[in-house]
């Protein structure tokens, strides 16, 4: 933490930035919470999308934090690499390619998810979060896709961007729906 608190200061020292809360990168460490900031997750089409992506992120800290107090090193690979897979994550979604550059093997990005999800998984049940984690699992096998799939076969179908908009509007009600519904019955 030391070194990023230098690297903010540096930054801020030549007007750079004027404070820790332009950093713009995917994860950092908030500027004012003692906490993990992630913001790589794109607008999620749904509630479920949401919760269950938090929860990813949750499990990722708690392993990686496991790890770290018994000392089991993790490989950290230099940003060239993890630009290289995000370019072609963010292109071609779960269908991409992506490189394992520590196990020098290409591989389809579902699997990639499906070994993160793997990764994780003896955190899940302490952090009460196993029916999200099987919520992503469920979605890799999902014949209609992810949220994103979704949108582009709208957009598809319409040549109509107020339609995925209003797409986007009905799978986010259905969501806060659905939650009002039930606490309601409760």
């Amino acid at each position: 933490m030391d070194d990023y608190n230098t690297y903010i200061e540096n930054l801020m020292a030549t007007n750079c930035i004027t404070s820790g809360k332009d950093i713009w990168w995917d994860i950092r460490p908030h500027s004012v919470y003692s906490t993990i900031e992630f913001r790589i997750c794109d607008m999620p089409a749904t509630v479920e999308d949401s919760l269950a992506l938090a929860a990813l992120c949750q499990a990722l800290v708690a392993k990686l934090l496991w790890l770290h107090k018994h000392g089991v090193a993790v490989p950290v690979l230099s940003r060239d690499y993890i630009i290289e897979n995000k370019w072609h994550a963010v292109r071609y979604g779960l269908d991409a390619q992506v490189a394992d550059f520590i196990h020098h093997r290409n591989m389809r990005m579902r699997d990639a998810v499906h070994e993160l999800l793997d990764f994780v998984g003896d955190v899940v049940d302490d952090l009460g979060i196993q029916r999200e984690i099987n919520y992503l699992y469920n979605l890799l096998d999902d014949p209609r896709g992810t949220g994103a799939d979704r949108q582009i076969a709208v957009h598809q179908e319409t040549q109509d961007v107020r339609e995925v908009v209003r797409f986007l509007m009905n799978q986010t009600m259905q969501g806060i729906i659905q939650k009002t519904e039930v606490r309601s019955r409760i």
